[in-house]
């Protein structure tokens, strides 16, 4: 796959002779800024990539195991192992501090990595940079846009509500690295990120075993319906398919589950265990070819 720059925004592009399309154009190759055909099934099995058995492989909170002397998820070490172990999509979290910052961090108080009962939205920037220092600093997005440069990743940027939306997207336009970008989580937060930033790649998010008609996804023009992997089985794949949307799920750490989903068409897969998983996938189809 090529990478094409769209503005600061990298859209992948097929090899010449392909027949998938580019993310952000119809068939007939006429460009749309946003919106996909399903790409994945078209990609080759390759060592080292996360791209494996046709299933996009991405790195949750980038490659996190303190238990297991990895880094801590959602910073800057975490996010380069990401990278070391052949992960091309690293999902983070973000949410804005109360002076506006946007930084890394899952939950919505600092209890459970920090041991501080506080709200990110009720402490400073300065003040969470004086909590966390060295390989467990909490980072700036920015901060992660800079890692991942030049590295040939997708940084899939994760909001459970929508307050950091529009910090969010300020600091990947003003952000001087060539990441490609993809948003996902919160239904308003895609709304607002849609509206603020038309080419951007969006996930919608979708909570039901039901697929979504042509008519509720048309507002968003999602690359991709992202929903939890329990409620995904062979009907909710097709029925996504023929509305030229990919399938992403998550989360999942399980590797006959993640071999299941594979094999019934799901285009992406979220894991905790990013290399296992890909390990796994990488050998289900070699013993396939």
């Amino acid at each position: 796959m090529a990478r094409l720059l769209a503005g600061k925004h990298q859209v992948l592009m097929p090899q010449e002779g392909s027949r998938c399309s580019p993310v952000g154009a119809d068939v007939d190759g006429k460009f749309r800024p946003f919106g996909t055909n399903s790409v994945v099934q078209f990609l080759r099995v390759e060592g080292g990539s996360s791209v494996a058995n046709g299933v996009r492989l991405v790195a949750h909170r980038g490659l996190h195991d303190e238990e297991g002397g990895h880094a801590r998820e959602n910073t800057v070490e975490a996010v380069r192992d990401a990278l070391e172990v052949g992960a091309t999509w690293v999902e983070v979290d973000v949410r804005v501090t109360q002076d506006g910052a946007a930084v890394l961090l899952h939950d919505a108080t600092l209890d459970r990595l920090w041991g501080d009962s506080r709200a990110v939205s009720d402490v400073t920037l300065a003040e969470v940079q004086e909590l966390s220092e060295g390989e467990h600093r909490i980072p700036l997005l920015g901060d992660i846009l800079t890692a991942l440069d030049g590295g040939g990743a997708t940084l899939l940027i994760d909001m459970d509500s929508a307050e950091p939306a529009i910090g969010s997207v300020r600091v990947v336009q003003a952000s001087t690295s060539n990441v490609a970008t993809a948003w996902c989580g919160d239904i308003d937060a895609m709304r607002t990120i849609r509206e603020i930033m038309p080419e951007a790649v969006v996930w919608m998010p979708w909570h039901s075993s039901t697929p979504p008609m042509a008519s509720e996804i048309a507002f968003l023009s999602p690359s991709a319906i992202n929903v939890k992997h329990t409620l995904v089985g062979q009907r909710f794949v097709d029925e996504v398919h023929t509305l030229g949307v990919d399938v992403a799920v998550w989360t999942v750490d399980e590797t006959p589950r993640a071999l299941h989903l594979a094999s019934i068409g799901v285009d992406s897969i979220t894991s905790n265990r990013f290399e296992a998983i890909a390990e796994a996938t990488r050998a289900e189809a070699n013993d396939r070819s």
